[in-house]
């Protein structure tokens, strides 16, 4: 019998959002964030995530 385990600490989204914010308040202006947030790499369903959040 396999157990499923679930992760309710949410790292991933945390790590998100942490990356998000490290991006835009490392750059220069808004291009350059913009330019910088279009390469993070998204696993499907994390670009809902950051919106809601």
């Amino acid at each position: 019998e396999q157990m499923e385990i679930r992760d309710k600490t949410e790292t991933n989204l945390i790590n998100l959002r942490r990356t998000i914010y490290l991006t835009i308040m490392s750059s220069v202006d808004f291009e350059e964030a913009g330019h910088k947030l279009l390469k993070i790499k998204l696993e499907p369903g994390q670009e809902v995530s950051t919106v809601y959040s």
